[in-house]
């Protein structure tokens, strides 16, 4: 009886049970009914995987079984917590990455500048337009896309 009363339940949850409205980077989640299935999919969004499977757990509910009959927004609990909960986390928490350069040679230091200022004016800076530089076995400009792809603070490592 409670297997199929989840499956109902489910179903409904999966047509319409909370909506993301997105203000720039930031999403705010609104909650259309109070069910589990609406907690769960919130959970996820904005505390992760974990901590909504531990909510269905708390409820008595078999996760796999829970896992496969519900979805949010469409989308499958693991890809929506993945979508939401990392995008949160990202805007955020910026990712911290300590930089260092490996000696002191104006090449090193063009890596470091280009990350902080951007390529072209980290080699007008050194002079060293039109020089071929590698960074981490990566060609320059391919070292500073990887990284202004994320939200990232650069800091100097001792």
């Amino acid at each position: 009886m409670k297997i199929r009363t989840i499956a109902m339940l489910a179903a409904m949850a999966s047509a319409s049970s909370f909506c993301a409205i997105a203000e720039t980077q930031e999403f705010k989640f609104k909650a259309v009914d109070q069910n589990l299935e609406t907690q769960v999919c919130l959970k996820a969004a904005t505390e992760g995987l974990a901590s909504a499977k531990q909510l269905v757990s708390e409820n008595d509910i078999n996760f796999s079984f829970f896992n496969k009959t519900v979805t949010c927004n469409g989308e499958s609990l693991k890809s929506f917590a993945n979508l939401y909960y990392k995008s949160a986390v990202d805007v955020n928490e910026p990712k911290v990455v300590a930089v260092r350069a490996k000696n002191a040679n104006v090449e090193s230091q063009l890596c470091l500048d280009a990350l902080i200022i951007g390529e072209e004016q980290a080699r007008q800076k050194h002079d060293l337009q039109g020089v071929e530089v590698t960074c981490n076995d990566k060609p320059l400009s391919i070292f500073v896309r990887k990284f202004e792809r994320q939200n990232l603070t650069v800091k100097l490592a001792d």
